[in-house]
């Protein structure tokens, strides 16, 4: 019987087949944008830091104004997302925690001074402290971290990408080779496998997340001695006079960005209490006039808290893209049932009873949301092509490789389409059941 009933739906589509396909492409352009979105936004959330979900926290301190006009929204919960130096510099001297790491991104002009044949180049990289290397599992294909933290003499040690090593040294090994960087002398302590890469970029959302890996790493401490490029973005709210570099250093200029790991939850709550100890006595001294709050985020809230109502967003659009294409295709739908209302009373005038013609009609529904749905993978699969093609560059390096096809995206969107379209049907179904066949026998 169900056969004979999608035989049926067959052949009244096939009846207006323009009208049939256009309302197929229509659910399956809905479809295909709501998964391609849907996958785009999970693969963003993806954790590569998730086996130290319970040990690495990043650290918020409320360095912001008391004035309720003046709100931080660059996060979720309104707390900024950086720390100013003088704060980083509290923090790191701590000593609760396993390991601590502050860091923000940067560049710098790099020069190998015994290779003439290349050019000085400027590139990308990030200050950093010597505890980023193990903390977020940093691969060396030779060498490692130089050997200080919390010194501020300088250290002039510089940790190379692979391709980056390769590029200014060739294929010899640069570990103990001297590097100008920014007509500074560092010598490369480490150099990371070229195949190494973390995307997300878990620990730094200011820069493009899925960007290729960073070219360089160097102290962080050491800009306490040089001006160097920082391109991590800087937050502030209160009219300061800065004339000279370390005046902006002492400023509340916000801009570093600080990871901590801890072993046990008991060392966490010990370094909370000093840190809101910290606070409370910088206020004191007049600094914190918002709050004393002081917010641990293990990388995956972190990762929330950055992104902000983004998601939300993301979502409402999903949902509003997939209405509007489904009504369409329903109103389509409603038009094409009440044109044939014709034909279901010349059936029922032979026999066919009200739930016969309510049943047909309802498969009809279903073949169409079952069509839709095979629109939306061939659509699907081309704007995946478009996406891994145009974002395939040096700036979305990573990101190609998560915009694929998400089968749980693809079964909740179908499942969706396929019961929303279908029990829609069932309102012009209804109707055309419910006509009286002596009307249009009699017009005939």
């Amino acid at each position: 019987m169900l056969g004979y009933y999608l035989i049926l739906g067959w052949r009244s589509l096939w009846k207006t087949p323009i009208i049939s396909v256009l309302m197929m492409l229509v659910l399956g352009l809905g479809m295909s944008f709501s998964l391609v979105l849907l996958t785009v936004m999970e693969s963003s959330r993806y954790n590569p830091m998730q086996h130290k979900i319970d040990n690495l926290y990043a650290v918020q301190l409320d360095n912001w104004s008391d004035d309720p006009a003046n709100i931080f929204f660059g996060s979720k919960n309104f707390i900024p997302t950086a720390i100013s130096f003088r704060d980083a510099k509290a923090l790191l001297a701590s000593d609760i925690p396993t390991r601590a790491t502050m860091l923000t991104a940067s560049g710098a002009m790099l020069e190998n001074p015994g290779n003439k044949e290349v050019a000085p180049q400027l590139h990308s990289g990030y200050l950093v402290t010597r505890d980023f290397f193990s903390m977020f599992d940093v691969a060396f294909a030779s060498g490692g971290a130089w050997e200080k933290q919390n010194s501020y003499n300088g250290i002039h040690a510089i940790v190379l990408n692979e391709w980056l090593s390769n590029t200014l040294f060739g294929s010899v090994d640069s570990v103990g080779e001297m590097l100008l960087v920014d007509g500074t002398p560092y010598t490369v302590s480490g150099v990371v496998k070229g195949d190494w890469y973390m995307a997300p970029r878990v620990y730094d959302y200011s820069k493009n997340p899925f960007g290729s890996s960073p070219g360089f790493y160097f102290p962080l401490e050491d800009i306490a001695l040089n001006d160097y490029k920082r391109w991590g973005g800087i937050y502030g709210w209160k009219q300061e006079e800065i004339n000279s570099h370390q005046q902006f250093l002492a400023s509340e200029a916000l801009w570093v960005r600080p990871w901590l790991e801890f072993e046990s939850s008991q060392q966490k709550e010990l370094f909370e209490t000093f840190v809101k100890a910290y606070v409370e006595q910088e206020q004191n001294n007049g600094r914190y006039e918002g709050s004393n709050k002081v917010v641990l985020s293990n990388s995956t809230q972190w990762m929330s808290i950055q992104e902000g109502y983004q998601a939300y967003a993301d979502y409402v659009l999903a949902a509003l893209i997939l209405l509007i294409c489904t009504t369409n295709s329903i109103a389509l739908l409603m038009a094409k049932f009440l044109k044939t209302t014709a034909d279901s009373a010349i059936r029922r005038a032979l026999g066919a009873s009200r739930y016969s013609i309510f049943t047909q009609h309802m498969f009809e529904a279903f073949l169409v949301a079952l069509g839709g749905g095979v629109f939306s993978l061939l659509i699907s699969y081309y704007w995946f092509a478009v996406i891994n093609r145009t974002m395939s560059g040096w700036d979305y390096q990573f990101l190609s490789q998560f915009t694929k096809l998400s089968p749980v995206s693809l079964i909740f969107v179908f499942v969706l389409v396929l019961v929303a379209t279908t029990l829609s049907g069932a309102l012009p179904a209804w109707r055309v059941s419910k006509t009286e066949p002596g009307r249009y026998l009699n017009a005939e």
